[in-house]
């Protein structure tokens, strides 16, 4: 006959359970340390994240920062632009203007010069009109003079005439002079 097993004392039962306790309790407290140490890494990770979002955050910003200064310099650039362009508007109007001035400015020169060969030519018609009136009056003051010498000979050749029979009788000249005188007297007094 097969020998039975002996019931196991209580005390060790009790140790065994003790002992497995003990394990249970050691690997409970492992498990709550590998727990712990979980539970710190995963603080440790949250903290790790909440850093990374937090400089995400900061990079967000300064990103928005920047598509902000980066819009400002488009805007400064676009009315930059706009300036220059009315810039150049008002150089081409200048410089429009300018031509017209200049354009003007020839065609005062060209009526200028214009005037200036027509006040020569009237100042050549002038000169000619005075050569003409110089020639004229000298005809005229030759004219003049021959008349005055034709004048002078003619009144000559009439005092030779009338002196003539006094230089032939002077007595008889002056005798008829007398006679001339007194019948003018006597006619002057029968008129009275």
């Amino acid at each position: 006959m097969p020998r039975r097993r002996r019931p196991m004392p209580r005390r060790q039962a009790y140790a065994q359970a003790a002992e497995a306790y003990a394990q249970e309790a050691e690997a409970y407290a492992q498990e709550a340390e590998a727990y712990a140490q979980e539970r710190q890494a995963y603080a440790q990770e949250r903290q790790a994240y909440a850093q990374e979002r937090q400089a995400y955050a900061q990079e967000a910003q300064a990103y928005a920062q920047e598509r902000q200064a980066y819009a400002q310099e488009r805007q400064a650039y676009a009315q930059e632009r706009q300036a220059y362009a009315q810039e150049r508007q008002a150089y081409a109007q200048e410089r429009q203007a300018y031509a017209q001035e200049a354009q003007a400015y020839a065609q005062e020169r060209q009526a200028y010069a214009q005037e200036r060969q027509a006040y020569a030519q009237e100042r050549q018609a002038y000169a000619q009109e005075r050569q003409a009136y110089a020639q004229e009056a000298q005809a005229y003051a030759q004219e003049r003079q021959a008349q005055a010498l034709e004048c002078t000979q003619a009144a000559l050749l009439a005092l030779v005439q009338m002196m003539r029979p006094a230089f032939k009788d002077p007595r008889k000249f002056l005798q008829s002079g007398t006679d001339n005188s007194n019948n003018s007297g006597t006619l002057a007094e029968g008129s009275q």
